[in-house]
């Protein structure tokens, strides 16, 4: 099996997401603004781990020195 690279989400994405977070809060309005920037903040987290698993994307350059000097 041969691993793919993660996609940057999509509004679309976000839009589904946004609306989960609206349905785990009991459809409860008002919050529409909040639900969308949680739900692109999870999905842009996401896309970093996944990016960081596949070696994708290494450490910032200030943790490499951390490490370094440890």
């Amino acid at each position: 099996m041969s691993e793919t690279t993660p996609k940057m989400p999509t509004q679309a994405n976000i839009a589904e997401r946004a609306y989960q977070i609206y349905e785990r809060r009991n459809r409860e309005h008002g919050y529409d603004i909040s639900d969308w920037v949680l739900a692109e903040q999870e999905l842009h987290q996401e896309f970093l781990e996944a990016l960081k698993s596949m070696k994708v994307l290494g450490p910032r350059p200030e943790e490499k020195r951390k490490t370094q000097s440890a």
